[in-house]
């Protein structure tokens, strides 16, 4: 049986009216990434999806282990007849010839801070390679292409000011390998506008915020799941920083709605933030809030600055995204910061 918040959170999908349903009919899609919180979470809406409006979705989902993607994407999504794994190294992996894909997606990419900074050359070079070979494949296949970027392309903006897709003022520090993460990002949406501009390939980059929801890995070391787990095992939150860095969040299904609003009723060449504005706090504050709200006031937020592990994170910073693009296509998120939390505790751990 599906797990009741996923289940809610499909009804509430199916339900929407600003996704174009019908342009994903007949569909066949290339996701890499599946397995990944966002990837997940979209296999099982297109699948959830094509059985209710019977819109006939093929998904085939490129990965590393077929064993452990079946594992990770359980039974659940494995219902129907729409989704077959293919096990390759996306870096080299080629399409068969006369293969014929819609839509290719493109999540793939470590998210884990501390191999940005301890492995800043194979992530380079993983994010370059895997994500030119994967746009040889969208002109191969006569797909249009979706890649998946980071709200970390804009460097570290320090103001509130609100932060439009055509920002620019705040570059990464390249002399800092952990500026690995956000140049390689930046180099393969130039890529992508590249290949849209010199080859017509229909690209789109989705610059996503931080998303929390069902899904989250019981191990995961980004600090809104360090904070979960604080809540739950009631113990003290404590930061290695001050906590001043500002950004907003987005709940999992909302990004997905994102997502599929973008594919169906996006302009190809742009990129789109996604991200619910309303969400937008300090660490502090959003370590507070879920000491106070989520935690019951039962624990505290203790402050023990650690230098050495603060180089895994980025100097403080205000990424105060707006969303008005995305938004004009009639997209709007659904849940708030609060119940993000709940309903990521209230799904459990994968």
């Amino acid at each position: 049986m599906r797990n009741k918040v996923l289940q809610e959170d499909l009804e509430r999908l199916l339900a929407s009216d600003f996704i174009d349903f019908d342009k994903l009919r007949n569909t066949k899609l290339l996701i890499t990434g599946a397995t990944g919180l966002i990837g997940s979470n979209l296999v099982s809406a297109l699948t959830y999806l094509s059985e209710e409006r019977g819109l006939n979705i093929h998904i085939d989902c490129l990965v590393r282990n077929k064993g452990k993607a079946e594992k990770i994407l359980d039974s659940e999504h494995l219902a129907f007849d729409c989704i077959n794994f293919i096990e390759a190294d996306m870096t080299t992996w080629k399409p068969i010839k006369g293969t014929h894909y819609d839509h290719i997606l493109h999540l793939a990419s470590p998210t884990d801070s501390s191999y940005f900074l301890n492995h800043a050359v194979e992530l380079i070079q993983l994010v370059f390679n895997a994500t030119s070979n994967m746009l040889e494949a969208t002109r191969d296949t006569g797909a249009a292409f979706h890649y998946f970027s980071s709200m970390e392309v804009y460097g570290t903006p320090h103001d509130d000011s609100r932060i439009h897709e055509d920002f620019i003022g705040s570059a990464p520090l390249t002399m800092s390998a952990r500026s690995s993460y956000s140049e390689g990002k930046r180099l393969c949406e130039t890529l992508c506008r590249a290949y849209f501009e010199e080859h017509d390939t229909p690209i789109n980059v989705l610059r996503l915020t931080q998303t929390i929801g069902p899904g989250i890995a019981s191990d995961d070391k980004r600090v809104f799941a360090q904070f979960a787990r604080c809540a739950a095992n009631k113990e003290d939150i404590v930061l290695k920083t001050k906590g001043g860095t500002k950004r907003s969040y987005v709940y999992t299904m909302d990004a997905v709605a994102a997502v599929l609003t973008i594919m169906t009723k996006g302009t190809r060449g742009e990129a789109y933030n996604i991200a619910n504005e309303d969400a937008y706090c300090s660490i502090l504050d959003m370590a507070n809030m879920v000491a106070k709200e989520i935690a019951d006031d039962k624990i505290s937020v203790l402050i023990r600055e650690d230098a050495t592990a603060a180089k895994a994170y980025l100097p403080d910073l205000c990424m105060n995204l707006d969303c008005s693009k995305l938004q004009s296509l009639g997209w709007k998120p659904s849940i708030r910061l609060k119940d993000m939390y709940l309903r990521m505790m209230a799904a459990g751990w994968s």
